[in-house]
């Protein structure tokens, strides 16, 4: 038996094969440290396969900031980091199921000729696309298979969103156990008697309505989004049956049928045809379109016929079409400004004879420059913290210090009256890219000072609660209108009463700023103050030596408005 190093998977047998779901880049360094700070502290030669979602060099980073010593399992060879591409991928830029099989193969004879006590391996599979998807299954078939009494431990990481989510139900199949990130940490699933709690674990991460049903309709599992369509909160108040739904929710589908049956539900199984349901939210009455596909989950150990009830809600795709035309508008309106001025005053310059009169020209122009400038800047990070295409620089610090330096920026600006509620001395480690968070932090105190009267009050305080840092910016300014608390994070979103405050801007600042605090593990929401007014919270993992829990990830943020 071995030390798997994860706390939630405890001791395993060679040959266990095992995958992870994660969400990001700080998910996986949650599980991979301490899988492979166990294995090198037990004479385990160690390959870290590395793609999109996390760096070699951040894999690395990662290592070394959490094991002092690190550097001399790399120097030594018995750690590797690879690109993904260097491993996987052959020379004409293809996938072969068999060679990956063969590498690990010859890997392992060479651990065990150099004196190691086997193989520990991971990789990461978010380079996958869609078209080698079904020939990577087979690779983890095969996997599965070659390693069953071979000396080799390995932890297979999958996304549960992003431009590729990977078929969980096949997943499944080639892995003898799941790592699940739940609210309250990791959870170590394995099939004996809970897979329909197991693919309601894991359904959840799909950002699509999905339902797991039996061949008489009964419902299994739902996810958080089936739920949300529904206007339900549990799996209960969804009801019992499949076929029950057009009866509780005014169901009716695109050819006017009041009910579902189950011969009218699963015909045409495996085919690329799809359903349309109407169906009114229990919660707000409104009705939603919904585009359905159905399909077989194929796997031989289940007893009888299950299938997944995919549901794409068509409502909102056009509101985000809404949403872009506005966007689009929103940026006219922004270029048009700057531009517009930029026009008038060249031809001032070019006439003037006074040098006060250019002085002042040239003043003007640099500040529409400066604007286009910033412009363009916001947009690209908008772009880029959406897509994971930024890397980032974590270290250590104190973010109390970061926090009063913020203060003390802010107190240059405004008159308002700022009151720091935590303790001068507090000390909160946590393993970020310092740069970053400062922009978050730099855009909701701005914003506290922008939608807050001269007159009113400015709370900031620090707190740990659960393993997590909680940074609160109270203000008793405007508030944010009934229903928009999270719009004001969507892109180019301005919250309705924005026009009181007489602020310009594009929505982007907190849209990138909940994108940054995502990709560092944490979060960022808004909630309305008792007595009128805002409550922004950034929330971040805290850093605790020898628990890997560092988070970083790939992204950058710039300024904007709420």
């Amino acid at each position: 038996m071995r030390d798997s190093g994860i706390s939630v998977l405890g001791r395993v047998s060679w040959g266990t094969h095992v995958c992870a779901f994660y969400d990001s880049a700080s998910d996986m360094l949650e599980i991979l440290i301490p899988y492979f700070r166990s294995g090198l502290e037990n004479n385990e030669k160690c390959i870290w396969i590395c793609s999109g979602s996390l760096g070699t060099r951040e894999a690395e980073d990662a290592l070394k900031a959490a094991m002092p010593d690190a550097g001399r399992y790399f120097s030594s060879g018995q750690m590797t980091v690879l690109p993904y591409d260097e491993f996987y991928v052959d020379t004409w830029g293809g996938f072969c199921s068999q060679r990956p099989i063969n590498q690990w193969k010859n890997l392992l004879d060479q651990a065990l000729s150099q004196g190691y006590a086997g193989l520990r391996v991971t990789g990461d599979t978010s380079w996958i696309d869609p078209s080698i998807w079904e020939s990577f299954c087979e690779y983890e078939r095969n996997l599965y298979g070659a390693i069953n009494h071979e000396r080799v431990l390995v932890v297979c990481c999958y996304p549960r969103q992003g431009a590729w989510v990977p078929d969980v139900i096949q997943v499944l199949g080639t892995h003898q156990c799941a790592l699940v990130r739940r609210e309250h940490g990791w959870e170590a699933i394995s099939w004996g008697g809970q897979r329909e709690r197991y693919l309601e674990s894991l359904i959840d991460g799909i950002a699509e309505g999905v339902l797991v049903t039996d061949e008489t309709g009964r419902i299994l599992a739902a996810n958080h989004s089936a739920l949300n369509y529904f206007g339900v909160d549990t799996l209960i108040d969804l009801g019992h049956n499949i076929c029950a739904l057009g009866r509780r929710f005014s169901l009716r589908t695109e050819s006017g049928g009041a009910a579902l049956s189950i011969p009218a539900l699963f015909d045409g199984i495996g085919t690329a045809r799809r359903q349309r349901w109407f169906v009114t939210n229990e919660k707000d009455g409104c009705t939603l379109d919904l585009l359905v596909h159905i399909r077989e989950l194929e796997d031989a150990s289940l007893s009888s016929k299950r299938y997944l009830v995919l549901m794409q809600d068509l409502t909102a795709v056009r509101s985000m079409e809404r949403a872009r035309d506005r966007a689009v508008r929103i940026l006219a309106h922004e270029l048009r400004n700057p531009l517009q001025i930029l026009k008038a005053v060249i031809p001032l310059i070019e006439d003037s004879h006074s040098a006060a009169n250019l002085r002042r020209y040239v003043a003007a122009l640099k500040k529409q420059v400066d604007s286009l400038s910033e412009l363009t800047e916001d947009l690209l990070l908008a772009f880029r913290t959406g897509s994971d295409s930024l890397s980032m620089s974590p270290r250590l610090i104190d973010i109390s210090r970061l926090v009063a330096a913020c203060v003390e920026w802010l107190k240059t600006l405004s008159d308002h009256e700022i009151i720091t509620l935590y303790r001068p001395d507090l000390e909160v480690p946590v393993y970020v890219d310092e740069s970053r968070i400062r922009q978050i932090l730099t855009n909701i105190f701005a914003n506290a000072v922008k939608y807050t009267p001269s007159d009113r009050r400015i709370w900031i305080d620090i707190r740990s609660l659960g393993g997590r840092v909680l940074i609160r910016v109270e203000d008793e300014g405007i508030g944010i209108p009934e229903g928009e608390n999270d719009l004001i994070f969507h892109p180019f979103f301005r919250a309705s009463n924005s026009s009181l405050a007489s602020t310009e801007g594009m929505g982007l600042g907190l849209y990138i700023s909940r994108q940054l605090a995502r990709l560092h593990g944490g979060d960022l929401w808004a909630e309305d103050r008792h007595g009128g007014g805002t409550v922004m919270t950034l929330s971040l993992p805290l850093y605790a030596r020898g628990m890997s829990g560092q988070a970083y990830g790939r992204a950058s943020a710039g300024s904007g408005t709420r």
